[in-house]
Order: C-alpha cells, then sequence, then structure tokens
C-alpha cells in the first residue's frame, strides 16, 4: 500500500488554542503510526521587530506563511488544512487551497470556528467556488448542516480528538450547578447566547453559578 505524505496546514501551539491542539495532536498519531507528516503553520515565527505592529505583522506572517505553502506542498501526496470564516478563510484557508490545487494535490478542509453563518451569506459565491474541489470535514452535525445548508456543499463529521482516559469522574454527594465558559469575548464566539442560556438555568437552579473566562474585544 502507497505511504502517503501528508501536509499539515493550520496554526499549531504554542498558543494553545483549539484548532492547534487538534492539528498537533493528529500529526503527532499519524507521525507514531510511521506516516511521513510535515506541518505549515499558519503562526509563522516571524522577526520580533514585525510582531507587535498590527497590520505589518499580518503581512509579514502572510509572507512567511505563502513560501512555507509553496516549499512544502509540492513534495506532500495529502493536503489536510484546519480551517476557520472570516478573514482567516482569505489569508490562510484559501491560499493553502489554491496552492494545493496549483500543485494537483489530494485537498481536505476542516472547517471549524464560529460564526459562519453570517460568513457563508457574506461571501457565498466565492467561498462555493473555492471549496467546490474540496473534500471538506466538520466536528459536528452542526457544521454539516451549516454547510449543506448554505453552501450546498457536502461535509463528513470527524469527531475532534480527546484522550478521555486524561479525565477522572469523582461522584459528588451534593450537585452544584456551577458553569464554565472558556470561549473568547468575541462576536462570533457568541458569549451574550451562553449568558442569555444562563439566565434561564438560573430561574430554576437559583444558586447556580457561570465564570466566563477568556481574552478579547468585548
Amino acid at each position: 500500500m502507497k505511504r502517503y505524505k501528508i501536509c499539515f496546514v493550520g496554526p499549531y501551539p504554542p498558543p494553545y488554542g483549539g484548532m492547534a491542539v487538534q492539528m498537533k495532536v493528529m500529526s503527532e498519531n499519524l507521525k507514531d503510526e510511521g506516516v511521513s507528516v510535515s506541518l505549515v503553520k499558519t503562526n509563522q515565527p516571524i522577526p520580533k521587530v514585525f510582531a507587535k505592529i498590527k497590520g505589518i505583522r499580518t503581512l509579514v506572517n502572510f509572507i512567511f506563511f505563502l513560501k512555507e505553502l509553496l516549499k512544502k506542498i509540492p513534495f506532500c501526496d495529502v493536503v489536510y488544512i484546519l480551517g476557520a470564516s472570516n478573514l482567516y478563510f482569505f489569508l490562510c484557508v484559501m491560499p493553502s487551497i489554491l496552492v494545493g490545487r496549483l500543485f494537483k494535490k489530494e485537498v481536505f478542509l476542516n472547517y471549524r470556528g464560529g460564526g459562519p453563518q453570517k460568513f457563508f451569506k457574506r461571501y457565498r459565491p466565492i467561498v462555493s467556488l473555492i471549496l467546490r474541489k474540496v473534500k471538506i470535514t466538520v466536528p459536528s452535525g452542526y457544521l454539516k448542516e451549516i454547510i449543506e445548508e448554505h453552501l450546498g456543499l457536502k461535509s463528513t463529521i470527524v469527531p475532534n480528538i480527546a484522550y478521555v482516559d486524561d479525565f477522572f469522574y469523582r461522584k459528588r454527594e451534593k450537585f452544584r450547578c456551577n458553569f464554565l465558559c472558556s470561549r473568547n469575548f468575541e462576536d462570533m464566539y457568541n458569549v451574550e447566547c451562553v449568558v442569555k442560556s444562563f439566565a434561564l438555568i438560573k430561574r430554576i437552579y437559583k444558586n447556580a453559578k457561570l465564570g466566563l473566562v477568556g481574552d478579547g474585544s468585548k
């Protein structure tokens, strides 16, 4: 059986965000199985002189990123992209797909992230055109329905990898209704919906507590 060479494209820790962790886990698991894996990080290690200058930082990162795509994709068989909406789509996802198609590679897109409905509605023609020749995977049935409804495209559910044996269950004698939301305070994560939902829970469980942990512009 042919041994495929896979090029992963996406963020890589640090920092330890959702996509970055999944890219790390998938690439390392495949390496352990003897698969040839290469990485193209969307969060490139750019020179420190540019790292704190907004706008310039994005431009320099994009140049470094595009250089890595052109360097590694020609030597792989499969391109596996971890993607999301908004600016990330145009700066990272779209170039990766176009370079992959340019070199006639099999391209997979693992689509995730918040706010897909608004993004698809606004940019449907170009997004549909770009994704038409790509095999799409998603981590949930929710995203599968959204992609089919807004873009008319099929996708396959590939759940996130979680090492459940790392977590231990401790039976509580007294149930405490405590919740924790670790989403960053950005519109696409809709933390406002979490707060509204918790208000409904609070009506029934008077001692319920909600903790919000994150950063962002809100």
